[in-house]
């Protein structure tokens, strides 16, 4: 008798219990179901309503069963005593866990069966690869968990790139393209390497839209055309986590690249773009051409013998370019905030400020088929490290003494290296005409001795030398133009032969100094 009353009063408790938490397949319950137990509230067979209750893929713990959600529901048939194992279903990577009971309104059972995933296992292999310091990573999620890309994984390569995962080292197992499975069974994977990634140039576009957040070489094939350029420069600007090397050298069809051809169109930004190699079909690259490409290391261009305006401009990381070894023209402002330590430039035609603050460049050479230097202004301005400037003997037109660019006849000196070594100067005495912005930034030069030929002084020609504590102006000076001694200070003094500005003086001529000037000065 007293083991009947206990049975009784167990059942009761746990119907009470379930009662209580059970509402509906949807239903948010205050308690959470217990684990494993069994149907028990009939004495013969029963049709009930059984609702399947997987765990989702938000963060919800494994025994938060009030926030699993419905997979599907089924009418069938128990006995009492039914357990957790006689209805659910095999769902691959679930484990039924618990499951709760509850009488409807109408006098019928409804039974919900609550699914947790299982951890699977994903062993990676770096395979000439690390992932920081380690070769061999192993991640561990719930089954159905997004895989991560192998950037975010922080795997590198020091040589090749990434191109997704197989399950034999050799490549020769089934294959998982980067971040696009999922935790589905526990796995040993291999990276795959390789030195390019090639595809045809009318894929190019699509493909970099597929890659994943990391660094690529792509190696294009068959015909190239700006309007497949265009195409691309929308796949990198749009898709800047991609560093993409482009080698073009096999395409065919292309002839030149076409303004803003890897950069926006507007505004101050410019696409992802690490690495180009140009067919030698190219012969010219258009302005704005790699406008604020900050990304862009090196450009290969052998056919290239034109390069219009501000084609490199802000272009940060660039720090190796080259391109046929006779060139048309270099337009003005075409290197500007660039790493190049060196460059060569051998173009008949250099305009105005062909190099512009490149605060690394220490070294310009002027190659034999230079014949103009823009009278406008000067090659460089701003490239506060150069230290010398070259020109070929072969050269026609221009030449060096000391690393100071003169025409070839000695009579205008063009241009001293803002980082010249030299401290003191005594100006050849064949020189008549000292260029725009010839010493502009010489902060090594203290002391400078104007010889009697010369006649004029161009514009910001002693722009910011404030190492110099005294200049003299002899009176064979009968022209100087505006701002020659822009930015010059209190501190330094600026004597002249002349006792009234000379009629060929322009009137702005010591604008933005703040120099003592003194009037009828004697060497």
């Amino acid at each position: 008798m007293e083991k009947k009353i206990s049975l009784k009063y167990s059942v009761f408790v746990l119907a009470t219990i379930f009662i209580s938490i059970f509402v509906s397949c949807k239903t948010q319950t205050e308690e959470e179901p217990q684990e494993m137990l069994y149907f028990y509230n009939v004495t013969k067979d029963t049709a009930v309503k059984v609702c399947h209750l997987i765990q989702p893929l938000d963060g919800t713990a494994a025994t938060n069963y009030r926030k699993f959600t419905e997979k599907e529901s089924e009418e069938k048939t128990v006995l009492q005593g039914t357990v957790i194992e006689q209805i659910s279903k095999n769902y691959t990577g679930f484990t039924a866990k618990a499951m709760a009971q509850k009488q409807l309104s109408d006098g019928t059972w409804q039974i919900n069966v609550y699914y947790i995933r299982n951890t699977i296992t994903i062993t990676l292999n770096g395979a000439g690869g690390y992932f920081g310091s380690k070769e061999v990573l192993t991640k561990e999620d719930l089954y159905g968990k997004p895989f991560p890309s192998a950037y975010t994984l922080g795997l590198t390569h020091a040589e090749q790139y990434f191109n997704g995962w197989n399950t034999e080292l050799d490549g020769t197992g089934e294959s998982y393209n980067d971040a696009d499975f999922t935790f589905e069974q526990d796995l040993t994977l291999y990276a795959q390497w390789v030195e390019y990634l090639s595809v045809t140039a009318q894929e190019a576009a699509q493909k970099i839209k597929g890659l994943s957040s990391g660094s690529y070489k792509l190696k294009l094939t068959g015909t190239l055309t700006n309007d497949i350029i265009k195409n691309i420069n929308s796949a990198l600007y749009a898709n800047a986590d991609r560093l993409v090397a482009l080698d073009l050298s096999e395409t065919t069809g292309l002839t030149e690249l076409s303004d803003y051809a890897f950069s926006a169109s507007s505004g101050f930004k410019g696409t992802s773009i690490t690495k180009l190699i140009l067919p030698s079909t190219v012969t010219k690259i258009g302005s704005h051409c790699f406008y604020h490409c900050k990304n862009l290391v090196s450009v290969e261009a052998p056919g290239v013998t034109v390069i219009e305006e501000w084609a490199f401009y802000g272009c940060s990381d660039l720090n190796s370019v080259s391109f046929a070894q006779i060139m048309e023209s270099i337009d003005s402002v075409c290197f500007y905030n660039t790493s190049l330590e060196e460059i060569t430039l051998n173009a008949k035609s250099l305009t105005h400020m062909v190099l512009g603050d490149n605060k690394k460049l220490k070294t310009i050479t002027i190659g034999p088929n230079v014949e103009q230097i823009s009278s406008f202004g000067t090659i460089d301005s701003g490239n506060t490290a150069l230290e010398t400037i070259i020109v070929d003997s072969l050269n026609y037109y221009y030449k060096t003494i000391d690393g100071i660019l003169y025409t070839k006849d000695g009579k205008i000196l063009l241009r001293c290296p803002s980082n010249s070594n030299i401290t003191s100067l005594a100006i050849p005495k064949n020189v008549t005409t000292i260029g725009v912005w010839a010493f502009a930034d010489c902060k090594n030069l203290t002391e400078i001795n104007i010889s009697y030929t010369v006649t004029y002084i161009s514009r910001n020609a002693f722009y910011n030398t404030t190492s110099i504590s005294s200049i003299f102006i002899p009176s064979t000076v009968t022209k100087l133009d505006s701002l020659v001694f822009y930015n010059w200070e209190s501190s330094q003094t600026i004597n002249i032969s002349e006792q009234t500005k000379p009629s060929g003086w322009d009137d702005y001529w010591s604008n933005y100094s703040n120099a003592k000037i003194n009037w009828g000065q004697t060497k």
